[in-house]
């Protein structure tokens, strides 16, 4: 008797059923989601620190958007989104990362992903 467990990311799925949760998992749903955020505000301080991001750049924000991202890498594919659809959605994010260089880059190979 094997269990079946939904698949995707299961701190993105318990964040989406907050309201759904005893107040433990709630807690620790937001505490969890919470630690991630300030995993990826780390590397972001860390590119500031070293001119790969401008200095003005609002990290809360940018771990948000990336995790953000990131949940839904995990949790697409569940809805039909293929490989090729990942990898375009990931090379459009990456347009928000505020180094011109970066930005521009990715931008050079946007439409070479659409042929």
């Amino acid at each position: 008797m094997g269990s079946h467990r939904p698949p995707g990311c299961l701190l993105a799925r318990s964040c989406a059923e907050l309201v759904d949760l005893p107040p433990e998992g709630r807690k620790a749903a937001i505490s969890e989601m919470s630690q991630q955020r300030k995993l990826l505000e780390g590397p972001l301080g860390e590119a500031i620190a070293v001119g790969e991001l401008p200095r003005g750049t609002d990290v809360p924000a940018l771990a948000w958007y990336f995790l953000g991202m990131m949940q839904a890498i995990l949790d697409l594919p569940q809805a039909g989104a293929t490989r090729s659809e990942l990898d375009r959605m990931i090379a459009v994010a990456m347009l928000a990362w505020p180094a011109t260089g970066i930005a521009g880059a990715l931008a050079h190979t946007l439409p070479a992903m659409h042929s």
